[in-house]
């Protein structure tokens, strides 16, 4: 620190008063005067430099406890940017790699105004998810077990294994994903193969630990099946150099299996419709999908992801007979410039799909073209540490007779509900469902309108749900 101008003047003119003539004639009251200045600036000067040097031990200290501390666990939703799993362990050269393990459980308990044969009965009714809540009761949705990592310097792999218990308490398990995938190709380019979700949207892809409600949206459910469409095939990821976030992905699985319910896959048909056709095995019966998504900050805050997506393949309702799915999504979230772990924060996400579905047969023109649309569109609110309240609205309806079949009938839900995450290894969520659906009437439930006037009333459910999620070993961020 320099010494202050007034104390060098001071000083400056002590050795003047002995160095000139005209100083040796200054009394010694001015000289003991000067003296007594002199050293209470240097006194000051000592007292500042005290100070800086105890702030400096005490952002030290700061420094130092901060670096001992672990640091705290990220916000539940505080997700990974696309396009997803990414490189999750290092390859040690000569020794392998050890995989990651972790499995979550997920369970639930609740009850509703509807009998146990309407919430869950096949493919059918109200709970049309594979891990929905299936029953007035208890429902282990899901015990999914995970492994994760390197194999070597050019490919990462994943697997996912699922048990759980259906509404007639029978164990069912699942091979849900199990892929490997490229870590370095050049040009922005990654290619996975194996058994995977097909990069439709952003529900279809997500594990029951994964969605922020107890259920998944109806309509995905109705369009990809209760487990989400997924086959074994490959894709091609390209992230473009762009100047924002840009990717293109071209996938290609099997039609066939059980989940694969609008193409090959589903034994009894849509819309009535049965398969009569039978499975077949080869490059023509390829369900090819189209995914393009996009990603801006539009502030410091706020990131916003855009996406379309298409799904086009054969299904077995006849000869020459295709299905088309095709869709949008946007996801928004905005983050507290102030944030603690992430919170507060504010989410909003919104799918749109339609299915065009070529069904039945030409010759004998017993054929007709059905159309399904719906959404679904949520908000997420992280209001403070660990704690996310959430509403969701979803809507479905088809053409035609759609009535006759309980997964084309118009239908929509309200579902608000809350999450409370003691840690990042364990949540609890309450949910509420208000069911409005076409298929309610044959179930004896309650009707507005007077059945003698042959008016169709309003038939609605009521459910609410517990869901308790625990975490064990490593898991995978979810995705932004």
């Amino acid at each position: 620190m320099r010494v202050p101008t007034r104390a060098a003047a001071v000083a400056l003119a002590i050795v003047c008063s002995v160095a000139t003539p005209a100083a040796a004639q200054n009394t010694n009251q001015d000289l003991s005067a000067q003296i007594k200045e002199l050293r209470r600036l240097v006194q000051q000067t000592q007292a500042a430099h005290h100070k800086q040097i105890e702030a400096l031990e005490a952002k030290i200290q700061r420094l130092e406890a901060k670096a001992a501390t672990p640091p705290p666990p990220p916000s539940p939703y505080a997700a990974a940017k696309p396009p997803g799993y990414g490189n999750v362990s290092s390859f040690r050269k000569g020794g392998g790699i050890s995989a990651q393990v972790g499995m979550t459980v997920d369970a639930a308990a609740g009850g509703s105004t509807a009998p146990d044969r309407i919430i869950k009965q096949g493919e059918q009714g109200l709970q049309i998810g594979d891990h929905d809540p299936n029953r007035n009761g208890f429902t282990l949705q899901a015990a999914e077990l995970s492994l994760v990592g390197a194999v070597d310097p050019y490919f990462d792999a994943f697997a996912n294994f699922a048990i759980l218990l259906d509404e007639a308490g029978d164990t069912q398990f699942e091979v849900e994903e199990a892929w490997a995938q490229t870590r370095d190709l050049p040009a922005g380019f990654q290619v996975r193969a194996g058994q995977h979700y097909t990069e439709f949207g952003r529900a279809n892809k997500l594990h029951v630990h994964q969605q922020p409600f107890v259920d998944q949206p109806f309509i995905i459910s109705r369009m990809f099946g209760g487990d989400g469409q997924r086959q074994v095939g490959a894709y091609v990821s390209w992230l473009s150099p762009l100047p924002w976030y840009s990717e293109f992905i071209v996938d290609g699985q099997n039609c066939n299996g059980e989940t694969m319910p609008s193409f090959c896959g589903a034994d009894e048909g849509v819309g009535g419709f049965a398969n009569v056709i039978n499975q077949s095995r080869g490059f023509d019966d390829v369900v090819w999908t189209g995914r393009w998504l996009n990603g801006f900050d539009l502030t410091d805050e706020t990131s916003v992801n855009v996406g379309l997506s298409a799904s086009y393949g054969p299904n077995r309702t006849g000869p020459g007979n295709n299905t088309l799915i095709y869709g949008t999504d946007i996801y928004a979230k905005w983050t507290s410039p102030f944030a603690d772990k992430g919170f507060p924060f504010f989410a909003w996400e919104t799918e749109a799909l339609t299915r065009r579905f070529e069904a039945g047969d030409r010759v004998t023109g017993q054929r007709q073209n059905l159309r399904d649309w719906g959404l679904y569109t949520q908000a997420l609110y992280g209001f403070t540490p660990n704690w996310v309240a959430g509403l969701r609205f979803g809507y479905g309806n088809g053409n035609g007779d759609s009535g006759n079949d309980p997964n084309r009938a118009a239908r929509y839900r309200i579902s608000p509900n809350i999450t409370w995450f003691p840690t990042e290894f364990s949540k609890l969520r309450l949910q509420f469902n208000h069911d409005w659906s076409e298929q309610l009437p044959g179930a004896g439930l309650s009707a507005d309108a007077d059945p003698s006037t042959g008016t169709f009333g309003q038939h609605t459910a009521e459910t609410i749900w517990l869901q308790l999620e625990i975490a064990l070993g490593s898991h995978l961020a979810h995705k932004f």
